[in-house]
């Protein structure tokens, strides 16, 4: 059976150029939407598209093939926060709440909280839950465990007494 996608996400994702996740030399992406079936590249006919590209990503995840459609390269945080401006302003046109995911990039606590302090300011407290805005950065967690460990023992743990995946 074969999943239709779901265009209701986007994602701020830093990557290189090749698609690969870095933590130096970023370019952002905005994901659109993921599906288990092949998804087709829009033509970007509109001019405030221009410059931009679509693309396509293809990888297996839980055992099964997952596609994402992407539109970048976005050369830093604030053109991709400029993104954020458009889900923004499809809701007010629409109604329509499309949900956001920053992912890739994202190493530490501090960095989370300038994504969340973005979201906040750009879409507003509503967008501030576990259906609309989420983090796909697993090396994020690492930095969360050890501020939470500082916080109950007032110093920091080594980095090796946390997973390292």
């Amino acid at each position: 059976m074969q999943q239709a996608s779901t265009p209701s996400s986007v994602a701020l994702q830093a990557t290189t150029g090749d698609g690969s996740e870095t933590g130096s030399s970023v370019q952002f992406v905005i994901n659109l939407c993921a599906s288990t079936a092949p998804l087709a590249v829009p033509r970007a006919d509109h001019p405030q598209l221009r410059g931009y590209t679509f693309f396509v990503s293809r990888r297996r995840e839980d055992g099964r093939e997952r596609f994402r459609l992407h539109l970048g390269y976005f050369a830093s945080q604030e053109a991709a926060e400029s993104m954020l401006e458009a889900v923004r302003d499809h809701y007010l046109a629409t109604g329509h709440r499309v949900g956001v995911k920053a992912a890739g990039g994202i190493r530490t606590a501090k960095q989370a909280l300038a994504y969340l302090v973005m979201v906040k300011e750009t879409l507003g407290d509503d967008w501030l839950t576990p259906e609309l805005f989420r983090f796909g950065a697993s090396t994020l967690v690492n930095d969360v465990l050890m501020q939470i460990r500082k916080q109950k023992t007032g110093s920091y743990q080594s980095g090796d007494y946390f997973t390292l995946d």
